[in-house]
Formats: structure tokens, sequence, C-alpha cells
């Protein structure tokens, strides 16, 4: 029986239509992956120069002293209205090597220039020529009371032959010179007081007054982090040259500098009484602090010394304070009055027992004298335990060498 190999036409149409369909369909399928990845590389790339020109705007508005003015480009005479597409942003800084600045927008792209003699280059571009600026339009805004703000209203296109890639984006925007360096008008917050001047990472390089500054909350000088006191200063701190040049607590109470001391200015003088007996039961004491567990309060982590409040508060309740969180505090401006009168009473008793001592001995005797008496008593003493201890090594060498001669 014979075998017949090949392909019938009805089979090989069958084959040959499959085979069409099939290819039909991957080149269907790989063409509309192309077009949509061209479309999402499009579309990037617009988010990406629009996203990079707003930003840039934005920079230098904040940066800015002063939003001179907007207008149409190529017309300053002429204001940058709803008909016009392209206008021109001028802005003045501080700084002589970026005032003035112009942002200026066009059909061939958006620039940025410095020179107002110079033509436009294409090193003063933002953008490349991957897309095409549609519109770039500025509003200025005058805020009585605040600081001027620009609206931007900006349109770019995907730049391609093909209307199938064709991408648009627009963006509207309004920003402010919330950072300027010098201002042109008063500087108030708005409504509420929530805004701040700098940052902590962020800060003003100096500050000069003319005038008062009041300051409501608390304020840290030579600080990174915020005070936890309505004054805290860290390192040291001078307080005025003359005298009354001194610094005081709330009740008046003077804690450092130079002050005024003058009697006549004084009243309901009266001596501060015998403290010895208490002062020597102070506990000085070294410690940590337990930063970890208050860590809003901003305690050191180094060793620390001093006194605890609480064991103060039972001797010398008057130089115990509590603030408005609780925490006991110490006026450690007091201990150096203190200090005098606790001096002064040992000073008294050490002159009673001089006295005691003169009325014993039959003579004079000062604290010089007791301590040249009390340094002769030693060295006698010193001298007679010397004899002793080699009186008492001669008898036990020759005991040790009659031992010795008797054995042999």
């Amino acid at each position: 029986m014979k075998n017949n190999k090949g392909f019938t036409l009805i089979e090989f149409l069958i084959y040959a239509t499959v085979l069409s369909i099939t290819a039909g369909m991957l080149v269907g399928i790989l063409t509309n992956t192309l077009r949509i990845r061209s479309r999402e590389a499009g579309n990037t790339e617009v988010a990406q120069q629009l996203s990079f020109v707003t930003n840039t705007i934005q920079s230098l508005v904040n940066d800015a002293s002063l939003i001179d003015s907007v207008y149409e480009t190529g017309n300053e005479a002429g204001g940058c209205t709803a008909a016009v597409n392209y206008c021109t942003l001028k802005l003045r800084f501080s700084s002589n090597t970026l005032d003035p600045t112009w942002i200026i927008a066009s059909s061939t792209g958006i620039y940025i220039k410095r020179d107002a003699e110079s033509p436009l280059t294409s090193a003063d571009l933002l953008t490349n020529s991957d897309v095409i600026v549609d519109r770039l339009k500025f509003t200025k805004y005058v805020f009585a009371g605040g600081h001027d703000s620009v609206k931007i209203e900006i349109a770019l296109t995907y730049n391609t032959d093909k209307p199938q890639l064709v991408v648009s984006r627009t963006l509207i925007s309004v920003y402010g010179r919330a950072m300027a360096v010098t201002f042109d008008e008063t500087l108030q917050p708005g409504t509420g007081s929530t805004y701040d001047v700098g940052q902590s990472g962020t800060r003003w390089k100096d500050g000069w007054f003319s005038g008062n500054v009041s300051v409501a909350g608390t304020l840290g000088v030579g600080t990174t982090t915020a005070p936890v006191d309505t004054l805290q200063v860290v390192g040291d701190a001078r307080v005025g040259t003359g005298t009354t040049g001194c610094l005081k607590d709330a009740d008046g109470t003077t804690l450092t500098g130079t002050c005024s001391s003058d009697k006549r200015l004084k009243e309901n003088i009266a001596p501060l009484g015998s403290i010895l007996d208490k002062y020597a039961l102070l506990n000085p004491v070294s410690f940590n602090w337990r930063y970890k567990e208050y860590p809003e309060l901003n305690l050191g982590q180094e060793i620390q010394y001093g006194l605890v409040a609480q064991e103060v508060e039972k001797l010398f309740p008057e130089l115990v304070t509590e603030n408005e969180n609780g925490f006991k505090q110490l006026r450690f401006n007091y201990l150096p009055i203190y200090n005098i009168q606790a001096i002064k009473e040992q000073q008294e008793q050490i002159n009673f027992l001089k006295e005691k001592l003169s009325e014993l001995t039959g003579e004079e005797l000062d604290l010089n004298t007791l301590k040249s008496s009390a340094r002769g008593d030693n060295s006698q003493k010193q001298t007679q335990a010397l004899f002793g201890a080699g009186l008492f090594g001669g008898l036990l060498s020759a005991s040790l060498i009659l031992l010795l001669l008797k054995r042999k």
C-alpha cells in the first residue's frame, strides 16, 4: 500500500490562514506595545520638564526680594492678559549677581536671563527640544500685610510628528516670597500666626533690629533645639557693663551680673540668721539626667554635680521653686549669700575656741601657733616611734645571733 506524505490543497490553505492570523495578531500587539511605550516616554518627558520648570520658578520666587512685574514677552509696556500665551516675570534680588532676573516664555522655550543687553541663547533655556511650550503666563498678586505672590499657568506638549503620540500637560500654581532675604513691606503672619521664620535645619544667618523684640514663648541662645525654659542660654552670658547691668528672675532676685546694691535703695533690711547646722546637712551629689525618659526636656547625657531639690526643700524651702510642669527647681543664685553666712558662723566658732584655749593656757594663741604646736607634737611622736622601732629591731637581731651561735 502506498503512503501519501504531502499536504492537500485544503490543508495548506488552512495552515496559511492560521499563520496569517497569528502573525497579524503578533504585529498588532507589538505595534500597540511600541505606541504605548512611546506615549509613556512622551508623558514622562513632559512631566519631568514641567516639574523642573515649576520647581525652578518657585525657588527663584521664594528667594527673591521683590516680584517686580509681569508683562507680555517682548512688550514690557503690555500686560500679561488672558489673550497672551507667553509672558515674562521680572524678579529683584539683594545679590548683585542675581539682580535682576527674568523668566521669559516664548514659542522656542522658557529662559532664565540676568543680562538685559545680551540676546537669548540656548544656554539660558530651561526646557529642551523634546517639548513645545504652549503657554506660560504669570499673574502678580499683592496682599496687604503680606508678601506678594505670583500665579503660574504653564502648558507643555510632547514634540512629535505622530498625532497618536501627542501628550499635553497643564499646571496652575501660586508661589509666594516666603523666604525673601530683604523685605519691601511689613512682614506679618497670616491668620492664626502659624508661620515660622526659619527652621532648625534652615536658619537665618544674622539678625539686626533697631527697635524692640518681644517673644511670647521661650527664647534659646546658643542651642539648636527648642528651649524648655523661658530663657535658655547654652554657654557663657554677659549682662551689662554698668552698675545696674544685672540679670534678675521674675521676683526680682539677682541671678548674675553687676547690680546696684546701695543702701539708699533698700528697705526691710534684716540679718539672715543662723544656718550653719542646716547647711552642714546639705548633701552634694553626682548624677546623670534621665534624658531617655524625658526627651522633650533636652537633658544632657554627661555626668552632673549638684544638689537634690527635695532634700534641700526640707532644710531651706525658700531655695526651692516649682515650674509649670511640676518639676522642682533650685535657686542656686542664693547659695553664695548662704556661703558667706556659713563662713561667718564658722569663724565665730573658731574665735570662741581660740578664746577658750587662751584662758586654759594663759597665753594668746592664734591659728598659726596651734598649727606649729601640732606639727611639733607630731614630730616628737614620730621620733619616739622610730626610736622604739630601732630598739626592738636591735634586740630581735641580737636574739637571732645568740640562737645561731648556740646551735653551732
